[in-house]
């Protein structure tokens, strides 16, 4: 294997182990079996999403830390979101008919960091690094909207793992302009240049709806069950898999794009709750949890929900209905929540003025929605009787309150 060039101090070792890759009896050139099982590039994003948010945390709380600062969570994160492009066409990919270059063209859970990572990058003066990885992310933006023919695979060939990063994608074309310029970018297996000299914001656009009505397919719609209601459809079967990864892109989609916003709110919410409903959690006198009793269980989560009497997990195991007691990446689904998690004030043509996520309040002078999401920093008015008074929106820090006065 040639990784001249590659800091592979960040490169991530997949399953089984760290000690078993690092110590494999097969060694290097093994076809991604031995030493350089490093090519699965669903685990990059995780870890670039660890250290970023560490990073967050040291900056902002730097008593709250003491294994590294600031400074060096951000240079990890950044090391690791580098390899992440890097290793693509320098490493052989299992199965070998693979596309190497998976780091452009597949769609990713918590990749969406990778943006946040170039901005904190920018602000704290590291502006050759910023330039670097923005140019990779628009690489791969650019490789989506305008040449892949079905953008919405992942792991699997109809995944919503991909569509927080299709959102994340388009919403990038419609702030900023991305420079093509510097998105070219050579394909050896197919021996030919990727480049787009024109970039269009009504691209961007369709690419928006587009991907929208994808993510809509994919989640249950039409049966108000929990565990089924704006949960992903996965492996097209939802009597087998359901509740594992939540939508927050139809959330933001529905706020600031769609034209009728009410349904997408509705089944963007609900998508939110999807990894909440999976949390076994009670008190003393429910025995701390319904579908596994007792106090050693208070707090854990499952990866997904059997809705049949009984049915095989993909790790060759029966799950009795209800909450998988294997945890697998439910920490994926509950980053998606965390970052999806809002309040929303409507005025549905259907159950009329209502909060999602809140309590509404009715005052003299208008209204006050006290959140209840858990985070309590991100607001949306989707009403046209009601004005937004307090500050803007999101909040630096956790309010009490949202006040909206009568729209005059």
């Amino acid at each position: 294997m040639d990784c001249a060039g590659i800091d592979l101090r960040y490169a991530v070792y997949g399953v089984p182990t760290w000690f078993e890759n690092r110590f494999h009896e097969h060694g290097w050139n093994s076809g991604g079996r031995g030493l350089e099982h490093i090519w699965r590039s669903y685990d990059y994003p995780h870890i670039v999403t660890l250290y970023f948010h560490m990073y967050e945390i040291a900056r902002q709380h730097p008593g709250w830390v003491r294994h590294a600062d600031a400074a060096e969570y951000l240079r990890r994160a950044y090391g690791t979101a580098r390899t992440f492009f890097e290793l693509q066409g320098q490493i052989e990919f299992l199965p070998p008919d693979r596309n190497p270059y998976w780091a452009y063209t597949l769609g990713m859970y918590n990749e969406v960091s990778i943006e946040q990572v170039c901005d904190a990058l920018e602000r704290e003066g590291l502006q050759a690094e910023a330039r670097w990885l923005r140019g990779e992310w628009e690489k791969k933006i650019l490789y989506f909207v305008y040449e892949d023919p079905y953008p919405f695979d992942s792991e699997m060939p109809f995944d919503t793992t991909a569509f927080e990063s299709t959102y994340a994608f388009a919403r990038y074309g419609l702030e900023r302009t991305a420079l093509p310029a510097d998105a070219g970018w050579y394909d050896w297996k197919r021996q030919a240049w990727h480049v787009y000299p024109k970039v269009a914001r009504e691209d961007f656009e369709s690419f928006l709806h587009r991907q929208a009505q994808a993510n809509v397919a994919s989640r249950g719609w039409l049966e108000p069950a929990f565990y089924l209601m704006g949960s992903d459809n996965r492996r097209g079967d939802a009597t087998l898999y359901a509740l594992s990864y939540g939508g927050w892109p139809l959330i933001e989609y529905g706020a600031h794009y769609a034209r009728e916003p009410y349904a997408l709110v509705n089944l963007g919410y609900a998508s939110l709750l999807s990894s909440w409903a999976l949390m076994n959690a009670g008190t003393p006198e429910s025995h701390f949890g319904h579908w596994y009793p007792g106090p050693e269980q208070d707090g854990a989560c499952g990866w997904a929900f059997t809705p049949e009497k009984q049915s095989e997990m993909w790790i060759g195991k029966t799950n009795r209905r209800g909450i998988w007691f294997y945890d697998g990446e439910i920490e994926i689904g509950l980053g998606a929540a965390l970052r999806g998690m809002c309040t929303i004030l409507v005025d549905d043509p259907i159950f009329g003025l209502y909060a999602y996520g809140g309590i509404i309040e009715t005052t003299e002078d208008g209204l006050r929605v006290h959140p209840r999401d858990g985070l309590n920093k991100r607001f949306y008015n989707l009403t046209d009787r009601f004005v937004l008074t307090d500050a803007a929106n999101p909040a630096p820090a956790p309010v009490e309150v949202w006040k909206l006065r009568a729209r005059r």
